[in-house]
């Protein structure tokens, strides 16, 4: 099975005319059939590179490292015949090989073929570098997928340190790529900064107040009085006999009571009080005694005192606390201290009571002391946090800086590995880029060498021979192809009689204008591009033609053909 030779251009996309989004794939050499109107002069001007300009909607897709600067643009149409034979008078020369040197030609042919290999190694590299970019491309997406997935939870969670970053995965991975300091943060502690320092009702709070020492408790005798047994040391009989019976604490409340009886009597047995039992009960209570007694109370209105103080500073910490603060342990040691103080405040009751047993407080210093650390735990943290209100704008930017920090150590490895990874790519592609540079370089000096070498072989004069031999031969007698006097490169139609023919029959001037167009396929009107390959259009060359004429223009169309498919020269 035979497969056709592709053409440089790959494809032609049609969108005007009879087409509506219509691709063609040329081959090396196309015939086009069809009536009037099914789009055959659609395509030639697509292939135009000045209908191009123009702005018609076709786009042509060209192989690898080649464009419409690499070719000739040749389109026989009626726009063709219309742009050159609007003056018969001046007709663009077009240069052809004349009289051949061998030396010289021989010196072209080698740098044609060194040129054209050049270019195919030019267009392998091209292919290489594309390939290496499209290498490199893969690369980066999936590093930008794995940072993407991989620092979720934290872009997600510190949200407002990702300003700008939120929605362009690629404007997020170029921020990664140029973090310098990666940094593993403790992301609780992280997470407080962050809380506060975005927090838009964020406010500055109390700090606790710790409990002060009770060393006035401490020192006073009412204290020491607590471990000891208080009785009078009085010896009058009467205080002989209560003490006797045990029952100095128990007269020492009654009179307190009842420190007046009423109508001289006993309270209790109603029986006549002596006239001198005010004197015989003060001498039951020594002044040592009453001293001691004195002590404890003194002590118990301290104690109440100092305790209660405590109590409400404690309680009063927990007004307007700082939200963020497990408070249940505090709770839970106030609570059990204020029953503690309760405690020993009945047991100092107890002893005003009977000052003859001896009494043990709970000691509530180690309790305090747990609560202290505590409020010295909760203060550092609200103390973070007003640093952190008082500071807002520095905080953020602090927090931010150190979200990015983490994310650069979340994504360390992976960073390390692309890198890697793209220098690698990065070399080969520059020095492709070399390569492709530099081999552009020779290819052009070849072409202006080349360019150089055809102006000693080639002239618009051969032309002129064959266009009046193909009119000669083909009957054409009133007119001939002339150089034109007093302007270079340039040609005229003159009759017989030396004036400008402007007025050909349709025929006449269809004929000269295709064989004009041949010479220019066979040459160029720059001698700079006569070796220059081309990519030839002819649409519809027989318009108002005799059969004679029809014959010559089918020769000269099948030779064209013939050049192309054998990948020849005209001059060879």
């Amino acid at each position: 099975m035979n497969t056709k030779m592709t053409s440089a251009i790959e494809k032609i996309m049609l969108n005007s005319a009879t087409f509506n989004g219509v691709t063609i794939e040329p081959t090396l050499i196309n015939f086009f059939y069809g009536n009037n109107g099914t789009g055959k002069s659609t395509i030639a001007r697509a292939i135009d590179p000045k209908d191009i300009e123009t702005g018609q909607p076709a786009d042509l897709a060209w192989q690898q490292g080649k464009s419409a600067n690499d070719y000739s643009m040749l389109i026989y149409n009626q726009e063709f015949v219309s742009a050159n034979f609007k003056d018969y008078g001046k007709l663009k020369g077009v240069f052809t090989i004349g009289e051949q040197n061998d030396k010289i030609q021989t010196e072209i042919d080698k740098k044609t073929a060194e040129r054209a290999e050049q270019e195919r190694l030019n267009g392998e590299n091209i292919t290489k570098s594309n390939q290496k970019d499209t290498e490199r491309n893969n690369l980066l997406s999936n590093f930008q997928k794995v940072c993407w997935d991989k620092t979720k939870t934290i872009r997600k969670e510190f949200s407002s340190t990702q300003k700008g970053y939120k929605q362009s995965r690629s404007k997020f991975v170029d921020r990664v790529l140029q973090l310098a300091n990666p940094v593993q943060h403790n992301i609780n502690e992280l997470r407080t900064l962050y809380e506060t320092a975005f927090d838009p009702n964020a406010t500055s709070y109390r700090e606790f107040q710790p409990t002060g020492g009770n060393t006035k408790l401490k020192g006073t005798r009412g204290n020491e009085l607590l471990a000891k047994t208080i009785v009078s040391s009085s010896g009058t009989p009467f205080a002989e006999f209560i003490k006797a019976i045990n029952a100095t604490d128990w007269v020492r409340q009654g009179h307190e009571r009842f420190a007046e009886p009423p109508k001289g009597k006993c309270p209790y047995c109603q029986q006549e009080l002596p006239n001198d039992f005010e004197e015989q009960i003060v001498a039951c209570f020594d002044g040592q005694y009453q001293e001691d007694i004195d002590a404890i109370k003194q002590f118990q209105q301290d104690y109440t005192s100092d305790m209660r103080g405590f109590l409400d500073i404690l309680s009063g910490n927990l007004l307007n606390t700082y939200p963020k603060l497990d408070l249940t342990e505090y709770k839970d040691k106030v609570a059990l201290l204020g029953k503690m103080i309760e405690t020993n405040t009945r047991l100092i009751a107890d002893k005003l009571r009977e000052p003859s047993n001896v009494v043990t407080l709970e000691n509530v210093k180690p309790l305090r002391d747990e609560i202290n650390t505590l409020i010295e735990e909760f203060n550092k943290l609200i103390q973070a946090n007003n640093a952190i209100v008082g500071a807002k704008r520095q905080k953020q930017a602090e927090c931010t800086t150190k979200v990015w920090e983490l994310i650069s150590f979340t994504l360390k490895v992976d960073v390390s590995t692309y890198k890697s990874k793209r220098k690698v790519i990065d070399d080969e592609i520059t020095a492709l880029s070399k390569l492709i540079t530099d081999g552009g370089k020779i290819a052009r000096d070849l072409g202006i060498e080349i360019a150089d070498l055809n102006k000693r072989v080639v002239s618009t004069a051969p032309t002129i021979k064959s266009i009046n031999d193909l009119l000669r031969d083909s009957g054409f007698q009133g007119f001939t192809l002339g150089e034109k006097c007093d302007v270079p490169n340039a040609y005229e139609v003159i009759r017989q009689n030396g004036t400008v023919a402007d007025k050909l029959s349709e025929g006449e001037r269809n004929f000269i204008a295709f064989l004009y167009f041949y010479h220019l396929v066979r040459g160029a009107h720059e001698d700079a591009d006569v070796g220059k390959d081309k990519i030839v259009v002819i649409d519809d060359p027989v318009s108002s033609m005799d059969s004679s004429v029809l014959f010559i223009v089918s020769t000269l169309v099948r030779e064209m053909v013939g050049v192309c498919l054998n990948n020849a020269k005209y001059r060879e």
